[in-house]
């Protein structure tokens, strides 16, 4: 044999000689071995991505923090109820703060109408309504209320309490929290005879902000 196979068969014989547990074992240190630059670029890039995760975690545990705090001493201005003024011309929406901070520039649309159409398929028209009133700021427990400018004729008037007409006051109550987020409340209440002898909430269409 060349001296080439001689030093191939030396090289296999040594390796016959370690058995095979401690050659996996021997390898294995050898891939471990953490004073080699490649271990340290490992450790190093997967101290950063720890670091990386820690930071989103604890990002995202301080906004469930925050939203909850906010949630807790944010203002709330909703309609109470609504009621007739001046016999059934005209109507007037009561609000109330029920939040722990005050409501800062209350703004309230508001449109008073009635109709005889009493399908599922009549739908309030929220695109064409009077300008906002202005209220100033309302604190945690205080009321106000906001007169409808539109009125009913007298023979909606009379359609209305006879129950031959529903009527509708409704708008959008807007305000700024503390957190100088902008907030809102799109409102309705209706008058229908032939159920009740008071408004009533809209099922469909009041959503709070």
């Amino acid at each position: 044999p060349s001296l080439l196979d001689h030093v191939q068969l030396q090289q296999m014989a040594k390796h016959r000689k370690m058995p095979p547990v401690a050659q996996a074992i021997a390898a294995n240190t050898q891939t471990r071995d953490t004073s080699s630059p490649k271990w340290q670029t490992v450790v190093m890039i997967v101290s950063l991505l720890l670091n990386a995760l820690m930071a989103v975690i604890t990002y995202r545990q301080y906004g469930v923090a925050r939203d909850a705090m906010e949630r807790s001493e944010r203002p709330y201005v909703l309609s109470e109820s609504a009621f007739w003024r001046n016999g059934t011309s005209e109507a007037v929406v009561l609000f109330k703060n029920s939040g722990k901070s005050p409501a800062i520039k209350n703004e309230t649309q508001i449109h008073f109408m009635a109709t005889t159409d009493r399908s599922d398929s009549f739908r309030l028209d929220w695109g064409h309504m009077l300008p906002a009133f202005s209220s100033g700021n309302t604190a945690p427990g205080a009321s106000y209320t906001t007169p409808a400018l539109t009125r009913l004729s007298p023979d909606q008037a009379s359609d209305v309490l006879k129950g031959l007409a529903v009527a509708y006051v409704y708008g959008i109550a807007r305000y700024m929290d503390g957190f100088g987020k902008a907030r809102s409340e799109k409102y309705c209440w209706t008058f229908d005879a032939t159920r009740s002898q008071n408004f009533f909430i809209c099922p469909s269409w009041t959503t709070q902000d």
